[in-house]
């Protein structure tokens, strides 16, 4: 079996893997829980991601008896990365863009991972990474609402009320709705342009709340994080 660990800003998230086949995904809460599912698992061959936490203390402990590898700037890809400060770059962008080129190989793909940031990244059907754009995500953008005025509230669910906001909370409502759903719809058009056709993924804890309301053609892959890095792994093996 292989598995994937994902240390993302809000959860550690994991998934296995029988060769290319997921098998199961998981929701840790700390590393510590992390640490106590691989208690049992030997022989395993691991790749963890991480944005904010610690991937060495992981591998210090559950890489005693199984093969690690943390993703980096420096790790071999199946695609090709044409982003210019690659150690600066976020290993998720990098692992979903390897979803999806493992998923459609030969298209292009405009991949919207929707988690506390939303970012867009572009992979062509040469398997080329280009980069692409970061912005603040659902909860952020509520949150920089909150924190920056000394008036407005801070919303933590968000029931639609349509395009007009007849209070304060479904102004804002409305704002971030519609605001996401008509950036995201921005970014496709512009990347048309430049690109041709595309295959628009979304991914990401988010991406529900707006697969029925972008107007163009969308592919959900929930899990698209994790195929990327099994992909990874898969290419390492390979390489060894």
């Amino acid at each position: 079996m292989n598995y994937t660990i994902d240390q993302g800003n809000t959860h550690t998230k994991g998934a296995s893997f029988d060769h290319d086949h997921l098998s199961e995904t998981f929701i840790w809460k700390t590393d510590h829980d992390v640490i106590k599912y691989f208690e049992q698992i030997q022989g395993a061959s691991i790749i963890i991601c991480s944005v904010s936490g610690n991937p060495q203390s992981l591998n210090d402990i559950i890489g005693q008896q199984n093969k690690i590898t943390i993703l980096d700037h420096q790790t071999s890809l199946p695609i090709m990365s044409f982003y210019e400060s690659p150690e600066t770059l976020g290993m998720d962008r990098i692992a979903v863009a390897c979803g999806a080129s493992y998923l459609y190989p030969n298209e292009t793909c405009l991949i919207v991972d929707m988690g506390t940031c939303i970012t867009y990244e572009l992979i062509d059907s040469a398997k080329n990474y280009h980069g692409g754009a970061i912005s603040p995500g659902f909860k952020m953008r509520f949150s920089a609402m909150h924190n920056q005025t000394k008036r407005l509230p801070l919303i933590s669910d968000a029931i639609e009320e349509g395009l007009i906001g007849k209070s304060t909370n479904g102004s804002m409502v409305s704002g971030v709705l519609n605001g996401i759903t008509s950036e995201i719809e921005g970014f496709i058009l512009r990347f048309k342009e430049q690109f041709g056709e595309l295959k628009v993924i979304l991914t990401g804890g988010d991406s529900h709340r707006f697969e029925s309301k972008i107007k163009a053609p969308t592919f959900v892959a929930p899990n698209l994080v994790h195929i990327g890095l099994n992909s990874i792994l898969r290419h390492n093996e390979g390489s060894a």
